[in-house]
């Protein structure tokens, strides 16, 4: 039976409302209006302008450690290049008989191994310096140099190079001149020349009759030989004879004529290194005898023949 116009039906009161209103707030579908606006929140708006400045920023901020990096980078590549780099001027070290050179032939050492060092791009690092090559050029160039060596500092860029100069034994007088002799025998120089060894006059002589040539840097007797007038030498200094002069007979053989200081002749040695102990002692022995007896020899005293000696 269909309501009349005016009537609500049952059903239609137990519906609830779509919409309600109220004096104070209005409600749209169950939902505060004032409360959801005032939850939002605005949209920031960017200008471009703005854009433009953050993104000048951003790549400035990116360049700026790209620039650290490489920076650094350089830094660090500056300071292995100095590290590995070799000066041209190295410094020069004696290992010994320091007091047998002067300052201007430790001036010549510095020079030769400058300009060796100079002489090829590939001796100013320290990774392909040719140190073997130095040595060789410097001691061919100085004679007087038994050993030569050459060290590469971690820290620092001079090459140090160590020098052993050789022992200056005797002053050398032969038809060709006057000449220093080292302990090995080697002709180091001419007399003339070696105003840097500065005890050069105290050397004994070595008077040779021989006529044999001499040349600067190579051996003119041999080391057993210069061995063996050292050890003369020494044996008779430690009994109070000093040697002044060995000579070289005009034959060549193993006789060595020996003058020593304040004694008026001299003494006929066989150069036997296994019995100059032995001849120095047959003289010295003689040589008390004599003296005891106020003889003095003209000429010489032979002590050639072992337990023998013979005057003259």
């Amino acid at each position: 039976m269909r309501a009349k116009r005016g009537e609500r039906s049952a059903r239609d009161l137990r519906r609830p409302a779509a919409f309600s209103y109220s004096s104070s707030n209005r409600t749209i579908s169950g939902r505060n209006e004032n409360t959801s606006k005032s939850k939002r929140k605005p949209l920031a708006r960017i200008t471009v302008s703005e854009q433009k400045l953050r993104a000048r920023r951003s790549l400035m901020q990116y360049w700026l450690k790209r620039s650290g990096y490489v920076v650094a980078t350089i830094v660090i590549a500056g300071c292995i290049i100095s590290a590995l780099t070799v000066a041209v001027q190295p410094r020069i070290v004696a290992t010994n008989n320091t007091s047998t050179i002067d300052a201007r032939t430790m001036s010549v050492y510095e020079q030769l191994a400058a300009d060796y060092i100079a002489s090829s791009f590939w001796n100013r690092n320290k990774i392909t310096i040719n140190t073997a090559g130095m040595t060789q050029a410097i001691l061919q160039q100085r004679p007087e140099l038994t050993d030569v060596s050459v060290t590469l500092p971690l820290a620092g860029r001079k090459p140090i190079v160590y020098v052993t100069p050789s022992q200056p034994a005797f002053r050398l007088h032969s038809a060709h001149g006057s000449y220093v002799v080292d302990s090995r025998g080697v002709a180091l120089a001419r007399e003339a020349d070696a105003a840097y060894i500065s005890d050069l006059q105290t050397l004994p002589v070595l008077a040779d009759q021989t006529g044999l040539p001499v040349t600067v840097g190579q051996p003119y007797i041999s080391s057993e030989q210069a061995q063996f007038m050292q050890t003369v030498a020494k044996t008779l200094l430690a009994k109070g004879f000093a040697v002044s002069e060995f000579g070289l007979p005009p034959v060549v053989g193993r006789e060595l004529d020996v003058r020593i200081t304040d004694v008026p002749y001299y003494v006929k040695f066989v150069m036997d290194g296994d019995t100059v102990g032995q001849q120095a002692g047959t003289f010295l022995a003689l040589h008390n005898h004599l003296s005891k007896q106020q003889i003095t020899p003209s000429q010489y005293v032979d002590v050639r023949v072992p337990g023998r000696a013979y005057y003259l």
